[in-house]
């Protein structure tokens, strides 16, 4: 993709990540019956949490949500538009997230995803995280910011 412009979403991109979300999602609506509303609350993410969004064109095709919890930085979200899927967003938006949770003094990052999203674990395990629990049908992955990813939280 080139340059990747990554910034804080702001309460009037709120639209915009809803629709990144929502298609991001997509494919996975007639897959998991459980598949919450996972483009609800994203105005309180915007206002209460770190919430970095990419722009391609001017326009939002991505974002990461990021939660600072005490001793572990949440990533609650992470969603691309299928049409920028493989050009690098995602990591690009994973790095950003753990530059951030680093920069806050976070030493470990957190995330769940669904059993029946395989390609996301491979995604996240290709990017050093590691599968710490098996709570079907979440997946819970977890990264070690203090080390070279040999000691996992």
């Amino acid at each position: 993709m080139g340059n990747k412009n990554i910034r804080l979403a702001q309460p009037e991109n709120v639209i915009a990540l809803r629709d990144v979300v929502s298609k991001a999602y997509a494919r996975y609506q007639d897959v998991i019956d459980d598949l919450p509303d996972v483009s609800s609350g994203l105005a309180d993410d915007v206002r209460d949490h770190d919430v970095w969004v990419v722009e391609q064109a001017g326009a939002v095709v991505g974002c990461v949500v990021l939660i600072h919890n005490d001793d572990i930085a949440l990533v609650a979200n992470l969603a691309v538009d299928p049409r920028c899927a493989g050009s690098g967003l995602g990591r690009a938006l994973m790095a950003k997230a753990e530059l951030r949770a680093r920069a806050t003094g976070h030493n470990a990052m957190r995330l769940n995803t669904h059993q029946k999203m395989p390609a996301n674990v491979a995604f996240y395990e290709r990017q050093g995280w590691k599968v710490v629990e098996m709570s079907p049908p979440k997946v819970i992955m977890s990264k070690n910011l203090m080390t070279d990813n040999s000691d996992w939280v």
